[in-house]
């Protein structure tokens, strides 16, 4: 226990407090708000992702009507 003699020194001030505060919040603030150009990046990335996949797609369903239609078009004996 600490007698009413002894002062305690170690403690934060008001101002130091305040400014690590401020500092903190600044740094959560640029580090988790996206910027306009990470913003811009990530659409691109999604944007040729999904471009992809819908490419991919379209040229299995042509492959299978393909091979729809030709089996149509000549049967294999049975």
């Amino acid at each position: 226990m600490i007698s009413h003699q002894q002062k305690v020194t170690s403690a934060f001030t008001l101002i130091e407090a305040i400014v690590t505060l401020f500092l903190i919040s600044l740094f959560c603030l640029f580090q988790f708000v996206p910027s306009d150009y990470s913003k811009d990046k990530m659409s691109e990335k999604q944007f040729w992702q999904n471009f992809r996949q819908n490419w991919n797609n379209l040229s299995i369903q042509h492959f299978t009507n393909f091979n729809y239609f030709s089996e149509f078009l000549n049967p294999r004996p049975v």
